[in-house]
């Protein structure tokens, strides 16, 4: 994963981002507390289970939670790769993916 600096989301910068990383894909994450790195550049090989475990290990998160990755009030099963989840869910005016992450309490 390559993270991204703060630039505008805006198609010539996707275009200039896949074309700089063609394997990759560029995406924004969204939640209600601070994430370390809300936009990166995404391999298209990886699976949401592995982006999971990069979201965790940049962001502290307490033995009793976990984090749930939505697009569209939709959860995302852990075995899907980026790239069906983004040619399926990109935004289309900006070529970006936005990702909800919601962080809940599991164990009580």
């Amino acid at each position: 994963m390559i993270s991204e600096e703060h630039q505008p989301l805006n198609l010539e910068r996707c275009r200039s981002l896949r074309s700089k990383y063609p394997n990759h894909f560029p995406v924004v994450l969204e939640g209600d507390f601070n994430i370390i790195k809300p936009k990166m550049m995404i391999n298209g090989n990886m699976n949401i289970s592995q982006i999971m475990s990069h979201i965790r290990s940049n962001n502290k998160l307490k033995n009793n939670e976990a984090y749930f990755l939505f697009i569209n009030n939709i959860l995302l099963p852990q075995t899907t790769n980026m790239v069906d989840i983004y040619r399926q869910h990109r935004n289309l005016e900006n070529g970006f993916l936005f990702i909800k992450i919601k962080k809940e309490s599991t164990f009580g």
